[in-house]
């Protein structure tokens, strides 16, 4: 088992300029960092909202964000769907664009991790 495995982090989003920034910066916060973060944006491409959520993840220099804008409004699943295909990490793990994850989220995650394969009762990582 790989202890600093790669997470990759999928949000999707749409209509979401008021809680993007938020939800950004929760998974900036996090102690772990072997992730790629990956923000699909449904909004349809050149729309007014596409426009805004991109220039909220452009002020985030960072190389671990991943913004991939769509060129339709597809719906969530296509989205998801979309982050999936991109995704390179050992983990994927979704985080909705109006949410944010506890400091420590990731770092129990990847800790606990070996639980995904024991067969054990369901469990959360919160």
């Amino acid at each position: 088992m790989n202890k600093n495995p790669l997470v990759s982090i999928i949000t999707t989003c749409f209509n979401a300029e008021k809680t993007i920034e938020r939800t950004i910066k929760s998974v900036i916060d996090q102690n772990y960092n072997n992730i790629e973060y990956l923000i699909i944006d449904d909004n349809g491409l050149d729309t007014s909202n596409q426009i805004k959520t991109s220039q909220i993840v452009s002020n985030y220099d960072n190389n671990q964000i991943i913004y991939i804008p769509l060129d339709l409004n597809s719906g969530a699943c296509v989205a998801r769907n979309k982050g999936i295909d991109i995704a390179k990490g050992e983990y994927v793990v979704f985080l909705d664009d109006d949410d944010e994850f506890p400091k420590l989220y990731l770092e129990n995650f990847v800790k606990n991790s070996h639980y995904l394969n024991s067969g054990d009762a369901p469990f959360s990582f919160l």
